[in-house]
This record gives C-alpha cells, structure tokens and sequence, in this order.
C-alpha cells in the first residue's frame, strides 16, 4: 500500500517547489481579473445610482458653463455699476450667432526696406467694390512701430472714410527686414439677403480703439451712431483694441435672421491704468434701430484674481 504524500510527515521540497511554480501564477491570475471585474461592477452601480443624484443635486458642469454672477452686485454710484456681472469673456450668446467677417484686418508683407504705397479691393456682395488707399510710406523710416499710419476706404468709388488705423514697419529695425503691414478694419458679409457692414478702426490712444460702423446697402455706406442710455449720440464707440462682435438672432429654424434690426453689436473696453484691481473690463450691448446703435445692456467682468485681460 502506497503511502498519501499528503499525510506523509516527511516534507518534500522539491514537490512544493513544483507546485507553488505551478498553483502560484493561477492564483494571481485569478486575483487580478476578479478585482478587475469587480472594480467595473462597482463603477457602473456608482454611475447609475450615484451619478444620477449628483447631477441633480450638485450640477458640476452647469456650474462650470453658468458665467453670470447673479449675487454680485457694485454700487450704483460706482462707474463700473452694470446690468449683469461676469467672471470670464463673452464669446457665444444664446440665441444670437456671431457675422461672418468676410474681410478681417488683412495684413501684408513688403520688400526688405522699400518705399511702399498699398492699394487694395474687394469685390462685395450684388458686384461692388470695395477700395483701399494708403499714402507711401518709407520704411527706412519707420523705426517706431508706435507711430502709427491711416489709410482711406471707397465703396463703389465713393470715400467712406479716410483714417483707418494703419500700421508698417519692418520688425528688424536695424537691417530693414522682415516687414509688413496691418489695416485694422473689417467687412461682415454673408450670402443672400443678410445685411453688409464695415467696420473700421481709428486709434487715439495707445489702448483703445476708435470704431465706426457703416451699413453697406445698394451701393452706399451709411454710417450707424450710437445712442447711449443717457441719450448721448457718437459717431463712433470705444473697444480695447479691435475687440467687438457682431451678433444676429437664430429664427426657429437654426438659421441667422436676415432682419437688420436683429443685428447687436457686442464691444469690450479694457483700461488697467483706470480700471484699477478687480474689474475684468466692461461690455455694452447695442442693438440696430432706425439708423443707429442703441445701448441695450451694460456687462462689467469681475477679475477676483487681477490678472486682467489674461483672465478671460
């Protein structure tokens, strides 16, 4: 009769060596894909029962995408007592989606250090044509990029304005190279019947800008003032730099009205030397009536942390 070698008392070592290489590996196998499997049953019974309820009760993403702080609020004496109070940049509004900018600042290089006289044009909507004009410019001379050039725009032959913001100059100053130029302005335009406008930019200080807006309709550019809550009429508006956007309502269908008086006009002003700590900047709404702009809503944004501009 044989005897168990599992009630033997003697042990032997090679037999247990043998049989941890072999019974070792599969328990580990094991281990790992029902920790696994279990890990994933848990996240699913987490995600069902306790997504739900968090989504509910502590909407993490709508908190993240809710921009307006509805608590807040300044003095009213205060220059910066608005509407509506923000933490973070406008972009898309609800309801609205931005014009199209056919024409965008369009820029220009030139030839290392010569003498230049830029012209330009655009053909428009229903055959017209859009002309610029600047002046010569030499730009040997040109060693302060500050010093700043204007340029002229015709439509359909006639002059619409004749001080729009212009820069030239080479980036090399001291080899003349590397040179270009900029025009600050810009023509919102899409197919069909939607309105037509140009926008153009005049700066009178070195923060700000200077912008006019003119209706482009059968062959003539009409200009669009700004009336202010107070009843105060301007030729133009200011923005830091050349930031505005020109929004059209969606009708029922996701399509952008063609109405001009859905037409808003959305300007951003920024000024760290006035602002001072904690304000972002400030918007106004304008909205098209009759032959002008009017100022619809006052947005100031709210910088808790000062970083200015670089915060939106």
């Amino acid at each position: 009769m044989k005897n168990n070698p599992f009630l033997s008392k003697e042990v032997d070592l090679k037999r247990i060596s043998k049989g941890l290489k072999i019974g070792l590996p599969v328990v580990i196998m094991i281990f790992v894909i029902g920790n696994h499997y279990i890990n994933l049953i848990d996240d699913t019974l987490r995600n069902h029962y306790v997504g739900e309820n968090q989504s509910q009760d502590n909407p993490v993403e709508e908190v993240q995408d809710n921009k307006v702080l509805g608590e807040f609020s300044l003095p009213s004496d205060s220059p910066f007592y608005a509407d509506e109070y923000i933490d973070t940049r406008i972009d898309e509004r609800d309801g609205y989606g931005k014009l199209i900018r056919h024409i965008d600042e369009p820029s220009y290089y030139f030839k290392d250090g010569e003498v230049v006289t830029l012209k330009d044009s655009w053909l428009l909507k229903n055959g017209y044509e859009l002309n610029l004009v600047c002046g010569e410019v030499d730009l040997k001379k040109r060693t302060d990029p500050a010093d700043y050039l204007t340029c002229k725009i015709y439509y359909n032959g006639n002059l619409v304005v004749d001080n729009v913001y212009y820069n030239a100059y080479c980036y090399d100053i001291e080899n003349f190279q590397d040179c270009f130029g900029t025009v600050t302005f810009a023509v919102f335009s899409k197919p069909h019947s939607s309105p037509e406008f140009l926008a153009t930019s005049f700066l009178p200080n070195g923060f700000d800008s200077s912008i006019s807006i003119f209706n482009l309709e059968n062959g003539k550019a009409s200009r669009l003032s700004f009336e202010t809550r107070e009843g105060d009429v301007y030729e133009d508006i200011g923005a830091r730099g050349f930031m505005f956007e020109l929004y059209a309502k969606y009708d029922k269908d996701g399509y952008l009205e063609n109405d001009i008086n859905s037409i808003e006009l959305v300007n951003y002003e920024w000024n760290p030397f006035l602002y001072g700590e904690g304000i972002g900047g400030f918007y106004h709404i304008w909205r098209i009536k009759d032959d002008r702009f009017v100022e619809s809503k006052s947005i100031t944004v709210i910088d808790s942390e000062n970083k200015g501009i670089m915060n939106l």
